[in-house]
C-alpha cells in the first residue's frame, strides 16, 4: 500500500512540474508577443518585392552587398550577369524578363532598338580607365613621380618604348571608354565628336598611331586581367580597380617584380559610368 502511494506521488510530482513549466513558457510567449507584437505582426505580414536585374559582369563585385541592402528594404533581387553587348542583345530581343539593367557605361544604351525601353536612367558612379606600367619600366622611362600627358604617351609609343595590352574597343566598356577618350582629346579643338569627325584623316591617323602600341587585345575586361597576370607583359590599360586587384594578386604570388604603377594622364582621364569606386592611384 505504501509502495503504491509512493509511486503515485512520484508520477503526480512529475505532472505538476511539467504543468508549471508549460504555464511559464506560455506566459513568456504571451509577454513577448505583448511587448513586440508590432514587430512580429510586421514580420509575418510584410510583402517582399521581387526584382530581376540584368547586369554587366563588371558589377559582380557588389553582388553580396547589393542583395543584403535589398533584403533590408524588403526587396528580393535576382541578378543575371552578362557582357554589356550581350545585355543589349537580350533586351532588344525580349525586355520583359527583367525589371532593370545595370550596364558598365551608359553609352551602350545607344544600341537599344527602342530608346523608350530604358527609363529613369541614372549614372551611379565613375571609374577611370588608366595606364599601368611595370615599376621597373616606369623607372627606365623616367616616369617616376611624373604627371603623364597624352603627348608623353604618343611619344613613348611612336618610339617603340611602350607596348601595352588592352581590352577590345568594340566589345568591352574599358576599351570603348579609352577610344572615346582618345578621340575626344584629338578633336577637342574642333568642337567635339560627331560622325563626320570620325572620318577625318587627321583623327584616323592619330588613333592608329596610338594603337600601334597595342601588343595584344582581350575580348573581355576580366580576361584581360587574367592574361596580364599570367603573361609576360609590361603595361596594361584597364580600370584602376583592376590594376589594384592585379597588384594584390602579384603580391600573393610573391611576384613583387611584376607590380604595376598606375598612371593618370592628366589631360585626358577616360571615365566610364559604372558603380566602381574611385580609388587612389598611389599603387
Amino acid at each position: 500500500m505504501n509502495e503504491n502511494y509512493g509511486d503515485y506521488f512520484k508520477v503526480n510530482r512529475k505532472v505538476n512540474v511539467t504543468a508549471i513549466l508549460l504555464v511559464l513558457i506560455v506566459a513568456v510567449i504571451g509577454i513577448g508577443y505583448f511587448l513586440f507584437k508590432d514587430e512580429i505582426n510586421s514580420y509575418f505580414t510584410k510583402k517582399i518585392t521581387k526584382m530581376t536585374i540584368l547586369s554587366s559582369t563588371s558589377n559582380e563585385f557588389f553582388d553580396a552587398d547589393l542583395k543584403r541592402l535589398a533584403l533590408s528594404n524588403d526587396i528580393e533581387i535576382t541578378i543575371d550577369y552578362k557582357e554589356d553587348i550581350e545585355i543589349i542583345e537580350s533586351i532588344n530581343n525580349n525586355s520583359s524578363n527583367y525589371n532593370a539593367i545595370w550596364l558598365s557605361n551608359s553609352i551602350w544604351l545607344n544600341m537599344l532598338n527602342n530608346e523608350t525601353i530604358a527609363t529613369d536612367v541614372k549614372t551611379m558612379g565613375i571609374s577611370p580607365v588608366v595606364l599601368g606600367i611595370n615599376k621597373d619600366l616606369v623607372a627606365s622611362l623616367g616616369l617616376i613621380n611624373k604627371d603623364i600627358t597624352n603627348k608623353d604617351l604618343w611619344g613613348l609609343i611612336s618610339s617603340g618604348k611602350l607596348k601595352f595590352v588592352m581590352s577590345s574597343v568594340t566589345q568591352t566598356n574599358a576599351g570603348a571608354s579609352l577610344y572615346l577618350g582618345l578621340v575626344n582629346y584629338i578633336v577637342s579643338e574642333k568642337g567635339g565628336i560627331d560622325k563626320n569627325i570620325l572620318q577625318n584623316e587627321m583623327v584616323v591617323n592619330n588613333v592608329k598611331s596610338f594603337f600601334n602600341g597595342v601588343e595584344r587585345v582581350a575580348g573581355s575586361d576580366e580576361y584581360l586581367s587574367e592574361m596580364f597576370l599570367n603573361g609576360n607583359y609590361n603595361a596594361i590599360i584597364s580600370y584602376e580597380k583592376s590594376l589594384i586587384d592585379l597588384n594584390k594578386e602579384f603580391t600573393m604570388r610573391m611576384k613583387r617584380d611584376y607590380l604595376v604603377k598606375c598612371l593618370l594622364n592628366i589631360d585626358g582621364i577616360h571615365l566610364n559610368g559604372s558603380l566602381k569606386d574611385r580609388l587612389s592611384n598611389n599603387i
